[in-house]
């Protein structure tokens, strides 16, 4: 008897991880049965029933490697539009995949081996996204501010050098007024960027803050102050002269 139960379990768990939901010519087929039509326009998705009824309308959008999430509204009403963030685990790069995996793993389970539940369809309008508009919002400002602390640093002609040293020319001769260190934590998966000064008086380094990217990306100096700066822009395996995360880091710290 034990070894029945055994038997089903295994097969009931087999099945459910056999489960598949796919695009496939205008198709949105669940274990390869067609349940709904899918309209790409651009990488913008229009689901509808099998009999061309508009339900749901899907505009997946990646901003990096760790911030991506659904626009959504539903096709009688394009004023209100809902930013959803991942309620499920898994991740892709995939715009397909992405509504794929929201719709069939999510919290809103649109896409079930019966077909296409238009009652989840309307709930996911109900989301409160806020919070998420405010962090997206953080975001793209992080963005934003990076990219400008990287200007900066060109026009106070900061400089590194092939030592991994910044400074300017100053007479005709490179100053040296701190480094960078980049390197993987213990663990090997993490990038850290170390900033230090120079001491002329000891003629030695001292550290004064610390990027970590497992660390929520925080740029932390010695004093308390602290600034997000998105791991998008850091280039561990580059010259620090194409690494923009290493200019601003510079800057945060020399202005």
């Amino acid at each position: 008897m034990k070894k029945f139960l055994v038997c089903m379990l295994l097969s009931v768990t087999s099945i459910a991880v056999a489960q598949k939901v796919v695009f496939k010519k205008g198709k949105v087929l669940y274990d390869k049965v067609p349940i709904a039509n899918v309209d790409d326009k651009k990488g913008v998705y229009t689901i509808s029933t099998l009999e061309n009824e508009p339900v749901i309308i899907a505009d997946p959008r990646i901003t990096n490697e760790r911030l991506f999430y659904v626009r959504v509204n539903l096709p009688e009403d394009n004023e209100k539009v809902l930013l959803v963030p991942p309620t499920h685990k898994k991740f892709s790069m995939s715009k397909a995949k992405i509504v794929i995996d929201e719709f069939t793993f999510g919290t809103y389970k649109i896409f079930t081996p019966q077909g296409i539940d238009k009652e989840a369809a309307k709930a996911i309008m109900t989301y409160d996204d806020s919070a998420f508009r405010e962090k997206l919002k953080k975001n793209n400002q992080a963005y934003a501010d990076l990219e400008g602390y990287a200007k900066e640093f060109k026009e106070q002609k900061w400089k590194f050098n092939d030592f991994g040293e910044f400074g300017k020319d100053e007479n005709g001769k490179f100053v040296v007024y701190g480094k960078i260190k980049r390197y993987k934590d213990s663990g090997g998966m993490n990038v850290v960027y170390d900033i230090y000064f120079y001491d002329n008086t000891t003629k030695s380094f001292f550290i004064v803050g610390k990027w970590n990217e497992k660390r929520d990306r925080m740029f932390v100096l010695n004093n308390g102050e602290t600034y997000f700066l998105p791991e998008a822009y850091s280039l561990p395996d580059f010259s620090l002269d194409m690494d923009s995360l290493a200019k601003a880091m510079v800057y945060l710290t020399k202005r």
